[in-house]
């Protein structure tokens, strides 16, 4: 596909740091290990803004991507897979963005209760506490509201028929690492497994990378979309033979030149051509042919062609004057 059309993918180094952050992230939260010092504390709270740096870079990566997506939808030579996979690709964007809005406030409500204050640039809140997490993540109904939500827009992904098939193939976070899925309804199981026991700036690391389980599962089946949406199809419908000589009349010692060829021609592409002011006919083989008798001195033919540029649906114009000389022994 034209490099223009490529997904804007996460770097290597981003990944890399992705990598990093969850092993870190694991390691706190996912053992239930808990940060006991003030150092500890510290490296979680810059985890957790380099995660979140992260994260809007995978959400800006998956709206960049939708959005050339939707431009292949305007694309005589893509515009039919497009308009296949770019729903599916919309509605992961949707659920991205909803679900990251509401971990985000989510995550200012812990705070919140934890008594967030900036001071000097800055915050400060009872990172320790590990009752306001209880109150506000199992017990609360945000957290119910959180669990549903994760349960619900999961289900709604899988059932996008298109990608059945390949969210077995993938093995995304949003659907490997979480157990809503079995434990939706009022049920606290999955609360109680992931934030039980967690004091204020792990949960919030948790809720973190939780963000980044639904952005990069998101944001895989988007790029899955668009790599699909890609023309794979040889848009050129027939082939031409095309043989020309520079003379049909040659004097002793004039050198006779052939040029010859293959000649693709589409009709996603379609042409006018305009020879001497005239429109011409396009014949089956997607070329026109213009005769014109000369008189006795030279003269010129003005060539106009006008075609759609099927990968940019932009309407381009070739421009060309042929002229020619009579020769008088010709004319003889």
């Amino acid at each position: 596909m034209p490099s223009s059309d490529k997904p804007i993918q996460i770097s290597l180094s981003a990944a890399g740091v992705i990598v990093v952050l969850s092993v870190i992230t694991t390691w706190f939260c996912a053992t239930g290990i808990l940060p006991a010092t003030k150092n500890e504390r510290e490296l979680l709270r810059k985890v957790d803004s380099s995660l979140e740096a992260n994260n809007r870079l995978i959400f800006n990566t998956s709206q960049n991507t939708c959005v050339q997506l939707f431009k292949k939808t305007k694309l005589p030579a893509q515009m039919k897979k497009a308009e296949i996979y770019y729903p599916g690709a919309q509605q992961a964007i949707v659920i991205s963005q909803n679900l990251n809005y509401q971990l985000s406030e989510l995550k200012e409500l812990l705070k919140k209760e934890a008594g967030h204050k900036v001071t000097d640039g800055k915050e400060t809140f009872a990172s320790e506490n590990k009752s306001i997490v209880r109150r506000v993540l199992i017990e609360g109904k945000g957290g119910l509201m959180l669990q549903d939500s994760l349960f619900a827009n999961a289900e709604r992904l899988q059932n996008i028929l298109i990608y059945k098939k390949a969210l077995q193939l993938m093995k995304l976070p949003f659907f490997e690492k979480n157990a809503f899925a079995k434990t939706a309804g009022n049920s606290n199981s999955w609360r109680s497994a992931n934030f039980e026991g967690l004091n204020v700036v792990s949960a919030l690391l948790t809720l973190t990378k939780l963000q980044n389980d639904v952005l990069i599962s998101c944001n895989a089946i988007i790029d899955y979309s668009n790599n699909l949406s890609c023309s794979l199809i040889d848009y050129f419908e027939f082939y031409i033979p095309l043989v020309s000589q520079n003379a049909t009349h040659l004097a002793d010692g004039e050198t006779l030149e052939i040029t010859a060829g293959i000649g693709s021609f589409s009709s996603v592409a379609p042409i006018n051509i305009t020879i001497n002011g005239k429109k011409q006919e396009i014949t089956e083989g997607g070329f026109a042919v213009y005769k014109t008798k000369v008189g006795k001195t030279k003269g010129s033919v003005p060539i106009t062609i006008s075609y759609l540029n099927p990968n940019t649906g932009e309407r381009l114009e070739f421009h060309k004057t042929l002229r020619y000389t009579v020769s008088p022994e010709k004319n003889n």
